[in-house]
């Protein structure tokens, strides 16, 4: 008979240790995936909260009647209004608006005037609009705006009789001439009428003394010493 091969013993020491081994190996790599899941979903959640924020901050109204200029000139325009005697509700008042809205487009000014959204509430209504230019916003509503250079504004007719202040980091300093305020034809400016919250694109750097507070770089706020709503001056706003 032919000799049989001699089966030595399997080293169990050394067979338990690889299998340990593997068993680390593969329990790191799903603690790696689960990791890496993990990193991900919280992106995913901050991502989703950021929006959430920005959608919601977005669509709140302004607290007092509110006029923000873009860069390109158009306008979002947040009115507040007493609602505490009106006699029709906040369905009525948006179709109305709507309606008024679709009569103006409808007039060879298609997509120039935009009704957002609007909300009444504790007795008053707040209305979003939104318009393409100033021309849209002056035709639309009657009110007097202007937007755009100090040269374009003498074409315009306008002569900024009046009296002016610098304006940096947010206030007033000290006072300029009208010569010094027309000397430049390629300054920004804003000539408005109206009593309100006026937004601009970038930092104010010269201001109508009359009835104007400097609330922030790039926001001014309008307002008659007595209060008088139906009393309005015209406004000039330079700005970066």
């Amino acid at each position: 008979m032919s000799e049989q091969p001699v089966r030595r013993p399997a080293n169990n020491a050394n067979s338990v240790a690889r299998r340990k081994a593997i068993r680390r190996k593969k329990l790191m790599k799903k603690r790696l995936i689960l990791a890496g899941m993990l990193v991900g979903a919280l992106a995913v959640i901050a991502l989703i909260v950021f929006l959430i924020v920005k959608l919601v901050s977005g669509a709140s109204f302004a607290e007092t009647t509110t006029m923000k200029i873009a860069s390109d000139g158009s306008i979002t325009m947040d009115e507040v209004d007493d609602f505490s005697e009106s006699n029709y509700d906040e369905d009525e008042l948006e179709e109305y608006t709507k309606k008024l809205v679709d009569d103006y487009n409808n007039s060879g000014n298609v997509g120039k005037v935009k009704f957002k959204k609007v909300k009444v509430k504790d007795k008053k209504a707040y209305l979003r609009m939104e318009y393409s230019d100033y021309n849209a916003y002056k035709s639309f509503t009657g009110n007097e705006l202007f937007i755009g250079t100090v040269g374009e504004a003498k074409t315009a007719g306008y002569d900024f009789q009046d009296t002016f202040s610098s304006v940096s980091d947010g206030q007033k300093k000290d006072a300029i001439s009208v010569e010094d305020m027309t000397s430049d034809d390629s300054k920004k400016v804003i000539l408005v009428r109206a009593n309100e919250t006026i937004v601009t694109p970038n930092d104010i750097t010269a201001i109508s003394d009359a009835c104007t507070t400097i609330d922030k770089k790039d926001q001014v706020s309008i307002a008659q010493p007595d209060g008088n709503m139906d009393a309005t001056v015209l406004t000039t706003i330079v700005y970066k």
